[in-house]
């Protein structure tokens, strides 16, 4: 965990950043015509968390369902969507299992991430397929002007561990950075009332590399790696004779590696041509012997041209090549490679106060066939501290080769599931703070739960989030208010389950002369977990402490206390129920240079 400087930045200045994700180009942050959030390195190391799942916990929108804590299986709702719904994107390559269609968020190192681009709501009419609640959008730390080395060391409750080093820099045309870092605990009991009451632990060593080459004043070439490698303790798998244990472990490997080309001559015209692959691997082992096996990989190339064609109206075309593949699962796959072939433009336009945008993309699946999505949006700016905007889109989801052929659980004949949305939102800005409000639908058709496209499914929420001065302290507020509802008949008009219909996120923020504090409160209302309505989770609160004090110029020291109130509260629970982490302590020194 790197620690900020602890100098006051009340009075820094503050530019609009910029974002790639929602238009596949640079815009600033408050253009956007979509309800997008910006997670960057700061915003990181002023929260309290220790996992990218924990960070992502407090985002307005999101659903976080995890099964035990350190490096268990993790799932993200967005906007009530399916936790399939969401698109994951390192560097601008996809990652997730093809198998699953999920993405390991567990094993991805936070102390690595540069910044995260969150955009909520359809976005397949630029990325095809999964893009029905959103695009989570992960850059990793990359090289700086400024040479500079990182060494951090923390330990915990539970036995936890974590040691990390990196350094970055620039030299000539030459730009690198390298983060390793390892994390090891003991961990808990990932399932209550286990046969026997052991601990499931962790163990994870990870690696992050950015290289890139300026080529001449118009082409620069960038290669990225991502790999991280370990070990996970869970409870209650079973044998090829379904024979249930509780000593139970799996291999891990998560890795995404890219290289991109940019060109950008003097003119109107610029390219962008991106490779690379996803790898998500598990070896799964009972009873300490070999038990399955799960392999897949995504292949990516994506050839981009973006047009000026004047100061206001921009135009990108491009072209996507996305191939999942199987290459090892203890059951036989009918398809073990499925290829998607994407044809997307994008036009952009601004005449004084409005600005519109519109987007249209032909995915050609070798599986399902043609599916043709597309997105208007148009803005207006009322004052110069106040906008709006309204997004209508639509998006669809193929099927995962889970969903299509896992033995007993599965259906051959699902169809993609299809969405359409519309959105109306609000930006403000004020003297200290600033608000974003958003109120939008979505209906689902084919939704697939259980193996089955139910008729439909309709999706109302409400967003809101704020950043604020009050006193010395910076405040940030985030809530969502959503109504998932199932209309297939046998259970029409009840909540989907694993949906909190209302969260609160608040981090607060306050800096001393030689020390800073930071506090964190997390309240999730209740959720059910099975379509029928008749179990549930309840609500809970869960707040968070770290203090940060200066020792000398380059060496900080970090208390962290997670679950300050000693919080009893579950995440999961259905054919298991699932420990959650109680009253946890964490002490680190971070030395920067």
């Amino acid at each position: 965990m790197t620690s900020l400087p602890v100098a006051s930045v009340m009075a820094e200045t503050v530019l609009d950043p910029i974002v790639v994700t929602a238009n596949r180009h640079e815009q600033n942050l408050d253009d956007t015509l979509s309800s997008t959030t910006l997670i960057t390195r700061k915003d990181i190391e002023e929260s309290n968390a220790t996992s990218l799942e924990d960070l992502l916990m407090s985002v307005s929108g999101f659903d976080v369902i995890q099964s035990g804590p350190y490096g268990k299986n993790t799932s993200i709702f967005m906007r009530g969507t399916n936790s399939t719904h969401t698109l994951t994107l390192i560097d601008g390559i996809r990652i997730h299992s093809a198998t699953t269609g999920s993405t390991a968020f567990q094993h991805l190192p936070l102390s690595q991430i540069d910044k995260i681009e969150i955009v909520r709501g359809p976005v397949s009419s630029l990325y095809g397929s999964e893009a029905i609640g959103g695009v989570i959008h992960i850059f990793t730390r990359k090289g700086s002007r400024k040479s500079t080395a990182k060494f951090n060391i923390e330990e915990g409750s539970n036995n936890t561990s974590k040691v990390e080093a990196g350094f970055s820099g620039k030299k000539e045309k030459i730009g690198y950075s390298l983060y390793a870092s390892h994390f090891s605990t003991d961990g808990i009991d990932a399932i209550k009332h286990t046969t026997a009451n052991d601990n499931d632990g962790y163990d994870k060593k990870s690696l992050t590399t950015n290289l890139s080459y300026q080529l001449s004043k118009a082409a620069t070439l960038d290669f990225k790696l991502l790999n991280a490698e370990g070990t996970t303790l869970y409870d209650n798998c079973y044998n090829a004779m379904y024979t249930q244990s509780d000593n139970c472990h799996a291999d891990f490997e998560q890795q995404a590696i890219s290289t991109k080309f940019k060109y950008t001559p003097k003119g109107n015209w610029d390219a962008v041509v991106l490779v690379g692959s996803s790898k998500d691997f598990s070896d799964n082992f009972w009873e300490g012997m070999a038990n399955n096996t799960y392999q897949t990989e995504v292949s990516n190339i994506s050839f981009q041209n973006n047009f000026q064609l004047s100061k206001n109206n921009l135009v990108i075309a491009g072209i996507d090549y996305v191939e999942d593949t199987v290459l090892a699962t203890p059951y036989a796959v009918y398809d073990k490679t499925r290829d998607n072939q994407g044809t997307f433009v994008s036009w952009k336009s601004k005449a004084g106060d409005t600005s519109f945008k519109s987007s249209v993309r032909n995915d050609d699946n070798e599986q399902f066939g043609s599916h043709v999505t597309g997105t208007l949006s148009a803005g207006y700016k009322v004052n110069k501290s106040l906008k709006t905007f309204i997004t209508y889109g639509t998006a669809f989801k193929a099927p995962t080769f889970n969903q299509l052929y896992w033995p007993g659980f599965s259906n051959p004949n699902l169809l993609p599931e299809e969405s359409e949305s519309i959105e109306i939102g609000l930006k403000k800005k004020f003297k200290k703070s600033s608000l974003q409000l958003s109120v939008y639908n979505t209906k689902i058709d084919n939704l697939i739960v259980s193996a089955t496209n139910i008729n439909k499914a309709e999706i109302d929420g409400i967003e809101a989030s704020t950043s604020m001065k009050l006193a010395d302290w910076k405040v940030k507020l985030s809530t969502n208010f959503i109504e998932p509802i199932n209309k297939d008949a046998t259970n029409y008009g009840k909540i989907l389950k694993n949906r909190a219909q209302h969260n609160i996120s608040i981090n607060a923020v306050r800096y001393y002369d030689k020390s800073g504090v930071f506090v964190s409160v997390l309240n999730q209302g209740k959720r059910y977990t099975d379509s029928a309505n008749t179990a549930v989770l309840d609500a809970y609160t869960v707040v968070d402490l770290k203090l940060n004090r200066k020792i000398t110029k380059n060496i900080t020291a970090d208390i962290k206390i997670k679950n300050v109130f000693d919080e009893d509260y579950l995440l999961n629970s259905g054919f298991n129920t699932y420990n959650t982490l109680g009253r946890s302590l964490f002490v680190s020194l971070n030395y920067k240079m």
